[in-house]
């Protein structure tokens, strides 16, 4: 049986992967890059690390893709309605970083979470080729109609963050190619486009900018937070069309664990 590295890398259906050779992202937990064109020919890269939570039997798939240094928030919250609709009622999964401290492209940026967890008896993982692509896509679009709509003729390309990576040769083996869903339980429920599964939980405190919601986002995995009729709600949402009960489980707990 492959590595579960080896088989994410090989069940990405877009793009040119790269595989990471500097030490530090290594040790970060970064493993590879994707270097993606979208159809309008602009570039998105991304750069997908695995992670293990403390205290949870599960790793974390983070896919994140960068919209500028730290004084791009700036732009970012002055023209926040003009993209927010889209980013908070069609792109659930997708969430809006700023990382103050980070010395790159890296300030504000998109990212995308999966579980995954320990493979079963038979080796397989309950992380699918449709959950990692459909994510994957959603990151994409998302963060080029941001940039687009935000900074214009803005275009990060993959050589103008400076990852040392050499061009992976798939393996033949992949993530679970199979798709099944379980009925919901717990405190799931469906969102209104049946797109994605969603937990709310309402926030005593109100944060009072975009940013302050976008750092959070940036420290938690999965978690999204956002302003609700004046309120602060934070959200965990996953994909409809491939969830298993398992996985349900242990977000759920991850959720409101969290929130505590």
């Amino acid at each position: 049986m492959k590595s579960i590295i080896t088989r994410i890398m090989s069940s990405i259906e877009v793009g040119e992967i790269g595989m990471i050779r500097d030490s530090k992202r290594l040790e970060a937990g970064d493993f590879c890059t994707i270097d993606i064109s979208t159809i309008l020919g602009r570039k998105q890269p991304v750069v997908c690390s695995l992670t293990q939570i403390a205290g949870y039997d599960f790793r974390v798939l983070s896919m994140r893709t960068p919209l500028g240094e730290v004084e791009n928030v700036a732009a970012l919250e002055e023209r926040y309605g003009i993209y927010n609709f889209a980013y908070e009622n069609n792109f659930h999964t997708v969430r809006l970083c700023y990382d103050e401290d980070a010395p790159d492209l890296y300030g504000v940026y998109m990212r995308v979470d999966l579980p995954v967890l320990p493979d079963d008896d038979n080796g397989d993982n309950s992380l699918s080729v449709y959950e990692l692509n459909e994510s994957l896509k959603a990151l994409v679009e998302c963060a080029d109609m941001t940039e687009r709509l935000v900074f214009h003729q803005q275009d990060i390309d993959l050589e103008a963050m400076s990852i040392d990576s050499r061009q992976l040769n798939k393996a033949s083996e992949t993530l679970r190619k199979e798709v099944s869903t379980v009925k919901l339980s717990g405190k799931w429920r469906l969102a209104w486009n049946k797109q994605y599964i969603q937990l709310f939980e309402g926030l005593n405190k109100k944060v009072k900018t975009q940013a302050q919601l976008w750092s959070m986002n940036h420290k938690l995995p999965f978690i999204k937070f956002l302003t609700a009729q004046q309120k602060t709600e934070a959200s965990l949402s996953y994909l409809a069309n491939d969830i298993q009960d398992k996985e349900l489980q242990v977000l759920e707990a991850y959720f409101y664990e969290c929130l505590k």
